[in-house]
Order: C-alpha cells, then sequence, then structure tokens
C-alpha cells in the first residue's frame, strides 16, 4: 500500500498478484487511496513472467514512455521514489 500510495503522480499503474490473491490485493490497495488509473494484472509462475504480464498490460503505450518496475514485496522501496 505505500509503494502505491507514493505512485498518485503517475498517470497509470499496473499492479502484478499473485493469480490466487486478487481480493486481497485489491483490499490492499484500497489502503492507498485512488490513483489516476490502475490496472490489476495476475501474475506468472515465475517473476519474469510476471514482468512479461505487466508489461504486456502497458503493450499500447508508446515506446519513449518511461516505465518503473518495482518488486513492491522488497523493503528497499525507495520513499524518494514519488
Amino acid at each position: 500500500a505505500r509503494t502505491v500510495a507514493n505512485l498518485t503522480w503517475c498517470a497509470r499503474v499496473v499492479v502484478v498478484h499473485h493469480p490466487d490473491h486478487r481480493e486481497r490485493t485489491v483490499r490492499m490497495l484500497d489502503q492507498a487511496g485512488s490513483l489516476p488509473s490502475l490496472t490489476l494484472v495476475p501474475g506468472g509462475a515465475t517473476r519474469r513472467l510476471s514482468i512479461a504480464a505487466a508489461l504486456e498490460a502497458i503493450a499500447d503505450l508508446p515506446d519513449t514512455t518511461n516505465v518503473v518496475i518495482q518488486n513492491a514485496a522488497s523493503p528497499n522501496t525507495p520513499p524518494s521514489l514519488g
């Protein structure tokens, strides 16, 4: 929730979640407040497949778009990300 709350400045946020934990993810995201555009994507069997799922969800963006990929489960999410 803290990581996502720091992303309110982003025009679009994609959250990849464990396929079995969609409802849990939604509850956690409710704590973060509202975001301009939020997409939930089920993750894959590996981190690499989960990142691929996130990138597929933004395939319509121009190639020049800046993208931040952050493993929010890591305790090292920089507070300065926002």
